[in-house]
């Protein structure tokens, strides 16, 4: 017959099984870092995370960032891409309710007086989230397995574009262009990476001038301004398992004698 300890031990046991695993990203904190720098947004991070095979939801990761680089660095995340402003403006147009009192009883069976008020969620998706898509390609890079490896922290991006000059008239809109060209909000250069654009930026019928990470001022070449225009982003070449077996032509054999 069992005892009231045997039984107290399987009470705890089946506790601890039932008890949730507290959400562990320590492994992944320099890339979340240098992903919320680059002002990805935590639900892109959390479907990178998905494909690490790192299982976690929305609210654990953002508890996590708050804990981990504190709640100023999760605030400026937040103000720094306006989804705080976005969250402030829906505040400010909601009905001023007064509060529930403390009721004796609760209609639901819940604890008297409780709250009903749901749990906050994220914004809706802005013209931000457009850009964020394009940074999390170049962050991909940062987060390859060779790049995790080495535990190297990326470099700062220092790319920036110069001042407009007056008197240009802006790109007309254009057919087949992804919509997000023409909402406000910085996109990166589809040819330049690390050139950030603004919606004027992105329309200027001009060359751009951007100074470099050196402060060396580069003007925008015509394949540049072609691949901006077009907004078309390059086609990476990728070597072939046979690329090695071919042999150069020799051009010397078809000169005229």
């Amino acid at each position: 017959m069992a005892t009231n300890e045997d039984v107290l031990n399987e009470l705890l046991a089946e506790a601890r099984k039932r008890q949730r695993k507290k959400t562990d990203l320590l492994d992944f904190e320099p890339q979340i870092k240098e992903m919320m720098r680059l002002n990805i947004s935590l639900p892109i991070i959390l479907g990178w995370l998905e494909k690490e095979d790192k299982k976690t939801t929305l609210p654990a990761l953002r508890r996590y960032v708050k804990k981990a680089f504190g709640e100023d660095h999760y605030e400026d995340f937040t103000r720094r891409n306006g989804w705080m402003k976005v969250k402030a403006e829906k505040e400010e147009q909601k009905p001023h309710e007064p509060k529930a009192s403390a009721a004796p009883d609760s209609l639901d069976g819940g604890e008297p007086g409780a709250s009903t008020v749901p749990p906050a969620t994220d914004p809706p998706a802005t013209a931000q989230d457009f850009a964020n898509k394009a940074k999390a390609e170049r962050a991909a890079l940062l987060l390859s397995p060779e790049s995790k490896s080495q535990n190297k922290t990326p470099p700062a991006i220092a790319l920036r574009c110069l001042a407009l000059k007056d008197g240009i008239e802006p790109l007309k809109k254009r057919e087949n262009i992804p919509p997000e060209v023409y909402l406000p909000g910085d996109l990166e250069h589809p040819k330049i990476p690390g050139l950030m654009l603004s919606l004027e930026d992105r329309l200027y019928s001009a060359a751009l001038e951007y100074a470099n990470e050196n402060g060396e001022v580069k003007l925008e070449t015509l394949d540049e301004k072609r691949f901006r225009i077009l907004w078309r982003h390059p086609i990476a070449m990728t070597p072939t398992m046979t690329g090695d077996s071919f042999t150069k032509m020799d051009e010397n054999s078809y000169k005229k004698q």
